[in-house]
């Protein structure tokens, strides 16, 4: 989904060659638009693809080419690189770089059943 500020307030000529240039992105990616709609009251275009690698940046930089106002609102790559992003954050403010972290979550701490059990087998 993507916001296109004001764009009912364009002039009708801006508009049309807005719409024209969206006409081309779409057919130039057409192995990968599922569904396109532009909502004028709201301002929205709303894009549905197949799933491919990297095909959701490819789409939104080829869109911004033609329509620099346009803003991606929201996608699920967008929402997992912000999760990813947050982690990194994370794992930073408490010290720990990716390779501690994960050896952290995966060693057994010392007061756990399951070290207790290992000790007292070994006994």
């Amino acid at each position: 989904m993507m916001l296109i500020p004001r764009l009912s307030r364009w002039p009708e000529v801006r508009r049309e060659q807005a719409l024209q240039g969206l006409q081309q992105v779409f057919d130039h990616h057409r192995d990968l638009v599922v569904f396109a709609d532009l909502n004028m009251k709201l301002n929205l275009l709303w894009v549905s693809l197949k799933v491919r690698p990297g095909g959701c940046w490819e789409l939104v930089t080829a869109v911004r080419e033609v329509v620099p106002e346009a803003v991606l609102v929201a996608s699920h790559a967008e929402v997992l690189q912000g999760m990813a992003k947050q982690a990194r954050k994370r794992r930073f403010r408490f010290g720990l770089s990716d390779v501690r972290a994960r050896w952290r979550l995966l060693k057994p701490k010392n007061g756990s059943q399951r070290a207790q059990r290992n000790t007292k087998n070994a006994e």
